[in-house]
């Protein structure tokens, strides 16, 4: 009764997992007891199916599996997988060979395997309940390991692309609030150009009026060292002048150029603006990709 009760566990777990309906393509793991074909015969024995796992990852997964606790080693020849006295408790206690082959089949790998338990036994339904149950379970939870293996990946490479895309919109925020500091900036400079201009337009138009006072003094002067030493005088106020409407100059050149600098901000602001809503819209495009990712993953784990 407790083989039977086993035996109707699995082959109801299996039904289940077939019945599953796909998800956004997804496949799943199939277990099947069939007789399977090798180079030296037909033996009875079991094919898996896992989808859209690599060959190559496959099959170092299942060589290092069949090795697991043995002394022996895996034997590859003519694409067959075999291996003599296996550790498998999970099916049996005692040793047990191994044959396999694995190929593709479509986007999944098929794995066609016979395990002997004794000169020319091989495990079947009609050989041993218990033994054909644990076998289809191991081959299962083998498959089930793959596919959440390639799942998990998948999982891991979209949630990194989502991190790469908020890191860019992160980018473009700290990037606005920059030039918004470049504009506060700016202006603030503007105002003090604007209140040196005003002190030096002062400055300038006090020279001026000196200059103007100097001349007329320099009119009324007949010593010609006394002309002489009052041109000299007026010769200084003017550069001092000319020095004070430079600076005034300058002042305005900068003034210029700090109002380009807020005109250029203000327009990659717009830009950035645009950039942003594009990104925020990439990024709700792949949160959808990453929660499609997790519910696959989900699934293969619930199976």
């Amino acid at each position: 009764m407790k083989r039977n009760s086993i035996l109707r566990s699995v082959i109801t777990a299996i039904l289940c997992i077939l019945l599953i309906p796909l998800l956004d393509g997804q496949k799943p793991v199939i277990v099947n007891s069939e007789s399977v074909t090798f180079s030296n015969g037909q033996y009875d024995g079991f094919t898996l199916v896992i989808p859209e796992v690599s060959y190559d990852e496959a099959a170092k997964a299942w060589i290092k599996v069949l090795e697991k606790g043995s002394k022996s080693k895996v034997v590859i020849e003519n694409g067959e997988y075999s291996i003599q006295e296996a550790q498998i408790s999970d099916i049996r206690e005692q040793p047990l060979s191994v044959f396999s082959i694995l190929s593709m089949k479509d986007s999944s790998i098929l794995v066609k395997v016979a395990f002997e338990i004794d000169s020319n036994v091989f495990i079947s339904r009609g050989q041993s309940e218990k033994e054909f149950a644990q076998a289809t379970q191991f081959l299962f939870e083998f498959g089930k390991e793959q596919y959440t293996n390639l799942a998990e990946k998948e999982l891991k490479a979209e949630e990194k692309t989502q991190n790469s895309l908020e890191k860019d919109l992160r980018s473009l925020q700290n990037a606005k609030t920059r030039l918004k500091k470049t504009i506060v900036d700016e202006e603030v400079n503007i105002l003090g150009y604007n209140d040196k201009i005003t002190l030096l337009k002062q400055d300038a138009q006090n020279l001026n009026n000196k200059i103007g006072v100097e001349k007329n003094t320099l009119m009324n002067l007949s010593d010609e060292e006394a002309i002489k030493a009052k041109e000299s005088d007026i010769k200084d106020l003017e550069k001092s002048k000319d020095k004070v409407l430079k600076e005034i100059e300058n002042l305005q050149k900068d003034i210029v150029e700090s109002n380009a600098k807020i005109d250029r901000s203000k327009l990659d602001i717009e830009s950035n603006i645009r950039d942003q809503s594009a990104k925020m819209a990439e990024i709700d495009k792949q949160k959808v990709n990453v929660s499609k990712a997790k519910n696959k993953l989900d699934a293969i784990l619930n199976f």
